[in-house]
């Protein structure tokens, strides 16, 4: 799992990201640190701070995220949405033979 916040989006602005995710969950997130770059394949699932609904684990995972933005780059002024994303497949991108490998889950 990989997690992340919805800085932008509010009820009176929808951010691209926002509405793509909504519309469909299933994204793509690339992590480059040449030489080496991954590309994980992810269900992501978006959790609003304010909804009852939340399990204790959704709730814990929301006041996680958002507390780690705050220590990093100060206090924000409300709870941002948390995403929780779902790791389905990792690839290598890599510049070389292995560019475009699928390694999770490895191939037989």
């Amino acid at each position: 799992k990989q997690t992340s916040l919805e800085l932008y989006a509010t009820p009176g602005f929808e951010t691209h990201t926002f509405l793509n995710t909504m519309a469909d969950p299933g994204v793509a997130m690339v992590f480059l640190d040449l030489p080496k770059s991954y590309e994980l394949r992810c269900v992501a699932q978006m959790l609003h701070p304010d909804d009852p609904g939340l399990t204790e684990y959704e709730r814990n995972v929301v006041e996680y995220i958002n507390l780690v933005h705050d220590y990093f780059h100060g206090q924000s002024p409300r709870k941002s949405i948390g995403v929780i994303y779902h790791v389905v497949q990792v690839f290598d991108n890599s510049p070389g033979k292995m560019r475009g490998q699928r390694v999770v889950p490895q191939l037989p």
